[in-house]
């Protein structure tokens, strides 16, 4: 899935927003606990100037900016 998602982000017909943000969830989907939509979330409210997300998942509260609620 990460290796799909990659390359759909190099592909030159499609054009991708904060490109380094996509790459910085791509890696951490690789290494982490979430789905990929967790670190797109986390990304973005860390974007927002939040410093963490509220989560429901325990395992993945465990990993940095994400806090059960």
């Amino acid at each position: 899935m990460v290796a799909v998602l990659g390359a759909l982000v190099r592909a030159r017909q499609i054009a991708v927003e904060e490109k380094e943000g996509v790459h910085r969830c791509l890696a951490a989907f690789h290494d982490g606990r979430g789905d990929f939509a967790d670190y797109v979330l986390r990304e973005r409210s860390s974007a927002a100037g939040c410093d963490r997300v509220a989560t429901f998942d325990k395992t993945l509260s465990k990993e940095e900016g994400f806090v059960l609620p």
